[in-house]
C-alpha cells in the first residue's frame, strides 16, 4: 500500500492491480487459538465444541469467541460478540452452581452506529429469506429471516421493543406463516 500526501491510498492486490481510495476499513475476524488443545481429547472444530451448558467435558467449559455451541438443532456456531460471551458465562456458571440444564441460548448482538441501533437475534445464514414485517417509514424497521419456512433470525433498526417481543419465535422452531399471523406486529405495506 502506498499513501499519498492528500490522504489517498493505493491498495495493491495479489494480481498486481491497484485501487485508489480515501479510506480503508479492515475486518480481520478472529481465529480461535486452540491449537494447544490438539492433544487434550477435547473436540475441536472451529473452536471448542460445547453442549448447551457450555461444557466441552464434565469439568471443562468454554465461552465466548472460542466456543462452538449448538444452535438450531445439530448446527454448531461460533459468534464473536461480547454479548454472546456474557450469555455463555452466565449459562455455564448457572449449570455448575445448580446442575440445571441451561435453556437454549439465542444468539444476540447489537451495535449503535451513527445514532441508529442495529440488533439481531438468531443466526441466519446469508442465503436465508428475509421479509420486512414492521416498517415505520422513518428509519425504523424489523425483518424476519427464514429457511425452509422456519424462522431463523430477526434483525431490527431502531425497533428494540418489537425485536424483544419477537424472541419467542426463536425459542422453538416456528413457521414463518405462524410468525406473520401471531406476533404483535403486522406486515407493512412494503412487505
Amino acid at each position: 500500500m502506498y499513501r499519498y500526501d492528500n490522504g489517498d491510498a493505493d491498495v495493491v492486490f495479489e494480481d498486481g492491480s491497484t485501487l485508489r481510495t480515501r479510506a480503508i476499513i479492515m475486518g480481520v475476524g478472529a481465529q480461535p487459538n486452540v491449537e494447544w488443545l490438539a492433544t487434550s481429547g477435547l473436540e475441536i472444530d472451529n473452536g471448542m465444541v460445547v453442549d448447551s451448558n457450555q461444557l466441552c467435558h464434565d469439568r471443562v467449559g468454554a465461552v465466548g469467541d472460542v466456543a462452538s455451541f449448538p444452535w438450531s438443532g445439530a448446527t454448531h456456531v461460533r459468534i464473536e460478540h461480547w454479548q454472546v460471551a456474557t450469555d455463555h458465562a452466565g449459562a455455564l456458571a448457572r449449570h455448575w452452581m445448580t446442575g440445571e440444564q441451561s435453556p437454549a441460548l439465542i444468539p444476540y448482538f447489537w451495535s449503535d452506529q451513527y445514532g441508529k441501533k442495529i440488533q439481531m437475534l438468531g443466526h441466519p445464514r446469508p442465503d436465508d429469506d428475509v421479509v420486512r414485517v414492521k416498517d415505520t417509514g422513518e428509519g425504523q424497521w424489523l425483518g424476519v429471516y427464514s429457511r425452509d419456512g422456519i424462522v431463523t433470525g430477526l434483525v431490527a433498526l431502531n425497533q428494540p421493543r418489537a425485536l424483544m417481543l419477537s424472541k419467542p419465535l426463536l425459542e422453538q422452531p416456528t413457521a414463518l406463516d405462524e410468525a406473520l399471523t401471531t406476533m404483535p406486529w403486522a406486515p407493512s405495506p412494503t412487505g
